[in-house]
């Protein structure tokens, strides 16, 4: 299902959608949980699942005891899922207006892919080398044409470098970093920026 309307961070529109799936299988239960991935297949299901699971955004059930509590307590948790999307497009169009010097860009990515003198040479090149990604990202896609100079900006580029610029050798490497938020590089980019500029 699809919640109604769009809701707009910047000048993007994004969907928000609600899956449920059922298994007829014993040891299985039935999920509910709000997703902006459309699901449209077992890759897609099992995506959003675990993107759901790690947000705290999973509701299951199991089909016996008492069918209206847990639909009412089913209702309870979309309620607060909803809230905490309708909280990340309220923080996504704050951080759209929250500027960001060239200088600031600099220091956020020095911070969110941290270096230091105990690495050994490979580790220290991949740290630089995911940061000139970043940067390049940043100033060159046109996906960011509006959006560069903003922390928003600065978010969405480390998203789409871990998205899209990565050589991942398989779509199934590709898809495992994406269930763990690319081994958490999007969280530290956020915590760097929310740290400094007070977004949320």
């Amino acid at each position: 299902a699809r919640r109604p309307d769009p809701v707009k961070i910047a000048t993007e529109e994004h969907l928000q959608n609600l899956t449920g799936a059922n298994w007829h299988g014993q040891g299985r239960r039935a999920v509910v949980y709000p997703t902006d991935i459309r699901t449209v297949c077992a890759n897609t299901l099992n995506l959003g699942m675990a993107v759901a699971k790690r947000d705290d955004r999973l509701f299951k059930f199991v089909h016996r005891g008492d069918m209206q509590a847990n639909i009412e307590r089913a209702k309870e948790v979309l309620d607060i899922t909803f809230e905490y999307q309708d909280e990340f497009v309220r923080v996504g169009n704050k951080m759209a207006t929250v500027k960001m010097s060239a200088s600031e860009f600099e220091k956020f990515l020095r911070k969110a892919q941290p270096a230091d003198d105990s690495m050994d040479k490979a580790s220290m090149t991949r740290v630089m080398n995911t940061r000139e990604g970043i940067k390049r990202v940043y100033n060159d896609s046109p996906d960011l044409q509006n959006l560069r100079g903003t922390t928003w900006g600065a978010l969405q580029a480390t998203a789409e470098f871990f998205d899209h610029r990565i050589n991942f050798q398989s779509p199934d490497n590709r898809f495992l970093s994406s269930l763990t938020g690319h081994n958490g590089e999007l969280n530290r980019a956020f915590e760097v920026l929310n740290k400094e500029y007070q977004l949320a």
